[in-house]
């Protein structure tokens, strides 16, 4: 094997490593992320709860 195929060799194994290195953070940020969206989520749902009950109290009351 020649000496530039053994650099490059090493080069893409360097990077491959340091790609090993992110992945965990990577995996962190994005349960973090959906952690986020969940409660987002739920929010929003308990929004849409509490706008239907208004309304529904709105509609008593005018009645």
């Amino acid at each position: 094997m020649n000496t530039s195929a053994l650099y490059c060799q090493d080069a893409v194994a360097q990077q491959a490593a340091t790609q090993m290195e992110i992945l965990p953070c990577r995996v962190q940020q994005y349960e973090r992320s959906a952690d986020r969206l969940e409660q987002l989520a739920s929010t929003a749902e308990d929004m849409q709860r509490r706008a239907a009950i208004n309304k529904t109290q709105k509609k008593m009351s005018a009645a």
